[in-house]
Formats: C-alpha cells, structure tokens, sequence
C-alpha cells in the first residue's frame, strides 16, 4: 500500500470525531457506493504538510 496509503489507514483506525475540513466528514450519504470519502483528510498530525512536504507525503513525491 506504501506509506501515504498505511498513514492513511492508521488515521482511520483511530476513530476520531473530525471537526476539520473536509466538510462531509467521511461519510457516504452523497456518494453511495464510493469509499474514498474516509481517506479525503486534510494536514493532520502524521499525515504530513502539503506545501512543506517532509514526511509521508515527501517520500510518496520521490
């Protein structure tokens, strides 16, 4: 899956209440039958800085 993908997936598995954009939080309500909703996550600890790329997203670049 590679690492972006796994930090993804550790995110995920935590189960935390999102109070942060993306605004539909995860779920599929609007889009039956598509499962990306819960990995579209914005700059969160662990998952790295967009524009200051230094860590899984850094290395997924490479």
């Amino acid at each position: 899956m590679g690492d972006l993908g796994e930090g993804l997936s550790r995110y995920q598995k935590q189960g935390l209440c999102s109070f942060h954009t993306p605004g539909h939080k995860g779920r599929q309500e609007f889009f039956k039958g598509l499962d990306f909703l819960g990995s579209d996550l914005t700059e969160l600890p662990g998952l790295d800085m967009l524009h200051c790329p230094s860590g899984i997203l850094a290395k997924a670049q490479q």
